[in-house]
């Protein structure tokens, strides 16, 4: 990160004497990146290792969804009882919080500059 540029102004006033300009990322710690054997990255990060998981888990949940063809579903209303209704409910429902909030975002939205505003 770059330092921030120091106000000779503020440097040359008198109430701000013997204060030094705030650099940021100063007082944060650093971390140690161990090193990696043979030069790998973690296996989690691999684009192998993501391709992989992405596939078994897509197997697993069309594994549940087939599931319900051998088990007797007792459905309480009409729709539920369809094949597959709650993997389809828990994709809309999960669809529409993602729209809710990126609507939400634009109401709550503030400029990067709020705070420089007060």
């Amino acid at each position: 990160m770059g330092e921030q540029p120091v106000d000779t102004k503020l440097a040359d006033n008198p109430l701000y004497a013997g204060l030094k300009p705030i650099v940021y990322g100063e007082d944060c710690p650093r971390v140690e990146v161990p090193d990696l054997k043979d030069g790998q990255p973690h296996w989690l990060v691999r684009p192998k290792t993501i391709r992989l998981l992405w596939i078994g888990f897509a197997v697993i949940l069309a594994l549940t969804v087939a599931a319900q063809i051998f088990v007797d579903v007792h459905d309480y209303f009409t729709v539920d009882g369809w094949f597959a209704f709650y993997a389809i409910f828990g994709f809309v429902s999960c669809l529409g919080m993602v729209i809710f909030a990126k609507v939400l975002g634009w109401f709550l939205k503030r400029p990067d500059t709020y705070y420089d505003d007060l």
